[in-house]
């Protein structure tokens, strides 16, 4: 799949050259970032501002060219680390988000994942930061709007955005929304038609389409992550379920977001849990030959986990940059949890007798090491979950 080579953020940098100077200038800014927060996280610390700054540095850098925005949000960054009382993670902002340190919309919706998803609304402020897409009309016109991008003449890549957005989005309204918002009768048919136009009759697969020059050729990426969200949260809009197989076992050499593998060909919990629950899903539609090679894939990947991700004491070797660490305990549980390394009911790919008899050794030591992380964060809620340890407090979020 050539298509599947392009790449935005290439783009944006030749187009916009600053960009590309300030990536350099400031990684070893957001590298020392990245190690800092990682070792407060361990130490049990709630991370939530600094990391809010960091997303957004990031996002302002690799996805958008305006460059003294990119430059004041490093610099923000840079005083969030040193802060010595920071706001916690359920610091809410005068529009009801819990994410008072930024201005950009999507961010504040991601930060507020958890909150937005629960069972009721608690807190003091409601989320009217919502109000902008709290119209069906509006809402399923600000997704549209994303599923494109023009990176080279309107200086933006917004597949970030539309990840992160419509992964919250999904999940709310078609749980009837929350605190009053994105709960009208007329969400959920316009988010299912949304859903339905967007997934290519092809490849199975969502994505994001862009203009590749001034005479409107464009092409539509097969995203990973994307298609994920959409299976995962609303699997019943699903269709096209046999080209969507074909398709991920096409492009596991790949890089992610646009395959399986992150850089230097390796692979991650996060993209493995992806591609399991692809799998699981789609397995009443496979023909056998798919059935063949899935199982071969999930073999790989609960192999390398087990050799390289997870060590027996239940520590993740390597946690991904650019989350909480303790999301790479999360993904590490949640790709054992889907393809049934724990539960023999779930082992959808594998038959008696291919996984270890005993894996509660395992199981014990992965909930023993989230003693050490900052039980206020419902993360490790979710993780003990994934992991059989009991369910979780008060959210009754689809994860």
């Amino acid at each position: 799949m050539a298509h599947s080579l392009y790449n935005p953020k290439s783009e944006l940098f030749k187009a916009y050259p600053e960009m590309q100077a300030l990536s350099q200038e400031a990684n070893d800014v957001m590298e020392g970032a990245e190690e800092t927060l990682s070792e407060r996280e361990f130490a049990g610390c709630d991370t939530s501002w600094a990391r809010a700054h960091l997303y957004e540095a990031e996002w302002r850098i690799n996805c958008a060219s305006d460059c003294k925005a990119a430059r004041d949000a490093v610099e923000r960054l840079k005083k969030a680390l040193v802060c010595t009382n920071p706001p916690d993670g359920l610091t809410q902002d005068c529009g009801g988000s819990f994410a008072p340190g930024t201005d950009v919309f999507f961010l504040k919706l991601d930060r507020s994942t958890d909150q937005l998803l629960a069972r009721q609304w608690p807190w003091r402020l409601h989320p009217t930061f919502l109000d902008p897409i709290n119209d069906p009309g509006r809402m399923v016109t600000y997704l549209q709007d994303l599923c494109w991008s023009d990176v080279v003449r309107c200086g933006r890549d917004n597949r970030k955005e539309l990840n992160l957005a419509v992964s919250v989005i999904a999940r709310l309204v078609l749980q009837g929304g929350q605190a009053g918002y994105l709960s009208g009768p007329g969400f959920v048919p316009v988010f299912e038609r949304f859903v339905r136009d967007w997934q290519d009759p092809f490849t199975g697969f969502f994505g994001v389409t862009y203009i590749i020059d001034s005479h409107g050729n464009e092409i539509r990426t097969t995203d990973l992550s994307l298609t994920f969200h959409m299976v995962r949260y609303a699997p019943h809009l699903v269709r096209w379920w046999p080209q969507l197989i074909d398709t991920l076992l096409a492009i596991k050499d790949q890089q992610y977001p646009q395959g399986w593998l992150e850089k230097n060909s390796k692979m991650s919990d996060h993209n493995n849990y992806d591609v399991a629950e692809l799998f699981f899903r789609g397995w009443p539609y496979m023909r056998p030959d798919q059935r063949r090679q899935a199982s071969q894939e999930v073999a790989k990947m609960l192999k390398w986990c087990l050799e390289f991700s997870v060590r027996d004491t239940g520590e993740v070797i390597n946690p991904d940059k650019g989350d909480m660490v303790m999301d790479s305990y999360y993904f590490a549980a949640a790709f054992l949890d889907t393809i049934g390394y724990f539960d023999t009911s779930r082992r959808f790919w594998a038959g008696k007798g291919q996984l270890p008899a005993d894996t509660e050794p395992l199981r014990k030591a992965m909930i023993a090491q989230l003693a050490r992380f900052n039980s206020d964060l419902t993360v490790v809620d979710d993780t003990r979950e994934r992991l059989g340890a009991g369910p979780r407090p008060w959210s009754n979020a689809i994860l």
